[in-house]
């Protein structure tokens, strides 16, 4: 069978990092290539099924709408304030 333009989008990464920060939990995300993505849950949810480990590989897909590109020398080039 042919695969679904969906299933082509989906993509593995590591989870590095948890940040429990009082009522909500962040995860940064690892991809393949090294780049990295954060990702925040209620603590309710992190406690229940949207719950990652530190080392986890999953597989995710993720809206292009939802991603917000940059070059690098956009953020060396921006004032610290």
């Amino acid at each position: 069978p042919t695969p679904t333009r969906r299933a082509l989008q989906v993509t593995g990464a590591t989870v590095s990092e948890r940040a429990n920060l009082g009522w909500t939990v962040r995860y940064t995300l690892r991809f393949d290539d090294d780049v990295e993505v954060e990702y925040s849950v209620t603590r309710q949810q992190a406690d229940g099924p949207l719950g990652l480990d530190i080392g986890q590989r999953i597989y995710l897909y993720v809206k292009p709408d939802a991603m917000m590109g940059f070059e690098p020398e956009d953020i060396d080039s921006a004032p610290v304030l």
